[in-house]
């Protein structure tokens, strides 16, 4: 567990970058573009972390994504999530992220960029130790 935490404290940094980067995107539900822009930065995210990443292309919403890191136990985790949010097209310029105090806001910061964010930083902690 120690490894672990060790990992994730020494990861904030890029945590928060990647965060702010996430936010700075709209993506509402209808805005397939915005949506495919989350898409292809998790594809990044995860191809520079050798992980196995399958786009499935989708006409009139964002595509669908499914990433995968296969180890060497016999457990097996699986993490579903959306890239998409509520927000309308200008909220990532009119709301960028900031901080109050010991909180983080700004669109997403929450659900759901935050909680892709804190999936990926998981399984990525578990493979480094």
């Amino acid at each position: 567990m120690n490894s672990i935490r060790s990992f994730l404290e020494s990861s904030q940094l890029n945590f928060l970058d990647d965060l702010a980067t996430l936010v700075g995107i709209d993506c509402g539900t209808h805005n397939k573009a915005g949506v495919d822009q989350v898409g292809e930065w998790v594809r990044a995210r995860c191809t520079d972390w050798a992980w196995d990443i399958r786009r499935y292309p989708q006409t009139d919403y964002g595509d669908c994504w499914l990433a995968r890191l296969r180890g060497s136990g016999a457990g097996r985790v699986m993490l579903l999530g959306h890239l998409d949010t509520v927000y309308p097209d200008g909220t990532a310029a009119a709301r960028p992220m900031r901080y109050d105090g010991n909180k983080i806001l700004g669109p997403g910061v929450c659900d759901m960029k935050g909680g892709l964010l804190a999936g990926l930083y998981a399984l990525r902690a578990l493979q480094a130790i």
